[in-house]
């Protein structure tokens, strides 16, 4: 029996929707806009957990958005690997 190859879906719809779009952004560069605005919306949750007194939406809102500022670094580092 041999073994399947599996793509990275991911990948091949990032394609497809920039094909659609007519947009030609590195998949970085893409990916990065996608996780900043993550970032503003968690921000903004939280903001919203903390006026309601919502202390565990509070903690578990901002480790979600420290998870998103950490990939927002690191796709900063990659961007600055690949412009080099």
């Amino acid at each position: 029996m041999t073994r399947e190859r599996f793509g990275a879906p991911g990948i091949d719809l990032f394609w497809e929707q920039a094909d659609i779009e007519g947009i030609d952004d590195h998949p970085l560069v893409r990916e990065l806009r996608h996780r900043s605005d993550a970032v503003v919306r968690y921000r903004m949750l939280i903001a919203e957990a903390e006026e309601q007194g919502m202390d565990a939406a509070v903690e578990q809102l901002a480790r979600q958005c420290e998870r998103e500022e950490n990939l927002c670094r690191e796709l900063r580092r990659a961007l600055g690997r690949n412009s080099q």
